[in-house]
């Protein structure tokens, strides 16, 4: 599972031990019946439900358990290892018990099992090279029937799921990859949900078709390469952070429905660290002054999606007033992800989110460069900062917990690694008929309504 679609789509038929509420403030038990966190927090036991199933009727056991978890551990193209990391040990106690021990205390660990990468997979469906099939057999509220990678299949409910079974019996999925034909189709009646309108269609909902917005746990930026040649200097990068009108562009990725960012932790995360958010050119000019830039330079923005091109032009136009140049390059999102990952960039316009507060989710994804994801794709690389991030992992009290992200947001300021421009938003819209039974949530993924047995 690669792209957001991907993931809420897991989230849909994965069977995860648990489930994050709709707000992403908490998760409660889904396949697991209970858990236990020692004293010092190094040893963590949780126990499944009597009778827990997978979706083929065969039961899911806590060898399942243990081979999911080992697999994530070892298996190279694991892209959320970090969430792993702390993991020393997994075995099985009993059939229906597991044991984790971890090498420091790890308060967040529980809601990571609520996580869609956490899916728990059948012992015997993985292969000894560590892969799964193309579409593996779960445990979670729908199974699935058709051609995943079709434009149309279909969820339906999995009678054998163990925890509150979904309101819905089936769910039909339509590929529609222009956001305007996806919104007119719910006027119409072909579909009840769709997915990320665009920023601009919000506002313009009604009627039949009702708009779902909430902030979600992230935030929409501009990224810097820091190993290029103009952006290693952090004087640079914080002058382009100057330079950039953040409500104009918030307002073009969120619809205007997010404030403006300039700090590291968003309002969903944390509230305090939006930071100043106006325009300052005389202080972007007054950085630049002694730097690569100083006398003018040239830049590249790669940009994959129409409001990253519609902000592409605003960001074009901020920076000419410092003197850089900036060309903005459309790109197909496979080669923009490529090239990032490849640090083959100068600016790209992107978004980063992650499903609940975890401190191992957001700051170390976007501030440790050992996280996996390479600080954002920025290329950002401090041990400061990884240490930063190691310690608002470990604090156990909300005193230590301000004090760590203080520290967080005091480096990130510092060496701008990249420009936050405002708080990441998720956005549908729904039917009328299907109000109160799907939508997208503060986690940005679909959650559907339960029902009781």
């Amino acid at each position: 599972m690669t792209t957001t679609h991907d993931v809420r789509l897991l989230q849909i038929m994965s069977g995860t031990l648990f489930e994050l509420m709709p707000d992403s403030s908490k998760v409660k038990p889904s396949l697991a019946a209970s858990s236990e966190l020692s004293e010092d927090g190094l040893r963590y036991v949780v126990k499944l439900k009597e009778g827990a199933k997978f979706a083929d009727g065969s039961p899911l056991t806590a060898d399942d358990v243990v081979a999911t978890f080992k697999r994530a551990q070892s298996f190279k193209s694991n892209a959320y290892v970090g969430q792993i990391k702390p993991v020393e040990a997994i075995q099985a106690l009993d059939s229906n018990t597991v044991e984790f021990k971890f090498t420091r205390p790890y308060p967040s660990f529980e809601t990571f099992l609520a996580y869609p990468n956490m899916a728990i997979l059948k012992a015997t469906e993985i292969a000894p090279d560590l892969t799964v099939p193309k579409t593996p057999t779960f445990a979670g509220p729908y199974k699935f029937t058709g051609d995943y990678f079709s434009n149309a299949f279909t969820f339906e409910r999995n009678e054998n799921f163990a925890a509150e079974m979904p309101a819905a019996k089936t769910i039909k999925v339509v590929v529609v990859t222009d956001a305007s034909n996806r919104i007119q189709q719910v006027r119409t009646g072909q579909v009840d949900f769709a997915i990320d309108p665009l920023p601009s269609q919000i506002s313009s909902l009604s009627g039949n078709v009702l708009p779902q917005v909430t902030e979600s746990v992230g935030f929409y930026y501009l990224n810097m390469n820091n190993k290029g040649s103009a952006l290693s200097d952090p004087n640079i990068r914080k002058a382009i952070g100057l330079a950039v009108d953040r409500d104009q562009i918030g307002g073009i990725a969120s619809g205007g429905n997010s404030a403006p960012l300039s700090g590291f932790f968003p309002p969903a995360y944390a509230q305090g660290y939006s930071g100043e958010t106006s325009r300052n050119v005389d202080g972007a000019k007054k950085l630049l002054e002694g730097t690569a830039c100083a006398n003018g330079c040239d830049l590249t923005l790669l940009a994959s999606e129409e409001w990253s091109q519609q902000a592409g032009v605003v960001v074009q136009q901020n920076l000419s007033d410092v003197g850089i140049k900036v060309k903005i390059e459309s790109v197909e999102k496979q080669v923009e992800v490529e090239r990032l990952f490849n640090s083959e960039f100068d600016l790209q316009l992107g978004l980063f989110g992650d499903y609940s507060s975890a401190p191992e989710g957001l700051p170390a994804y976007c501030m440790q460069h050992s996280a996996g994801y390479l600080s954002c794709l920025s290329g950002y690389d401090s041990p400061e900062a990884e240490k930063a991030v190691e310690e608002l992992m470990l604090a156990l009290n909300e005193a230590d917990t301000k004090q760590a992200r203080d520290k967080v947001n005091e480096l990130f300021v510092k060496d701008q690694p990249f420009v936050t421009l405002s708080g990441l938003t998720a956005a549908a819209a729904v039917s009328e008929s299907a109000k109160g039974v799907i939508s997208v949530g503060a986690t940005n993924l679909i959650h559907v309504a339960k029902v009781t047995r």
